[in-house]
């Protein structure tokens, strides 16, 4: 899986009391979440590349909604594709 990187911790370190406090990233200002996704995007494309790093962004999203959710396993379906997702 995906392991935080120089440049993600530095982002880290900027974040307010607050930001940290807050329940989900979406609380944050639309300055911050921009320097976020952009510490992250730059992060995944240098470690694996366009097409490995949107298929990490996938897999930390799928992991983020599944923890907020409570859940350790979802089954999505796109057209004849069935994809489970599972934490463990």
């Amino acid at each position: 899986m995906y392991k935080m990187s120089n440049r993600v911790e530095d982002f880290d370190k900027t974040l307010t009391p607050a930001e940290r406090a807050a329940p989900t990233f979406l609380e944050w200002s639309d300055e911050t979440l921009a320097r976020g996704v952009r510490s992250l995007a730059m992060d995944l494309y240098d470690s694996v590349g366009f097409s490995g790093s949107s298929a990490q962004a996938a897999a930390i999203t799928l992991d983020k909604v599944l923890r907020d959710a409570n859940m350790t396993e979802m089954d999505i379906t796109l057209g004849n594709t069935k994809i489970t997702v599972r934490i463990g």
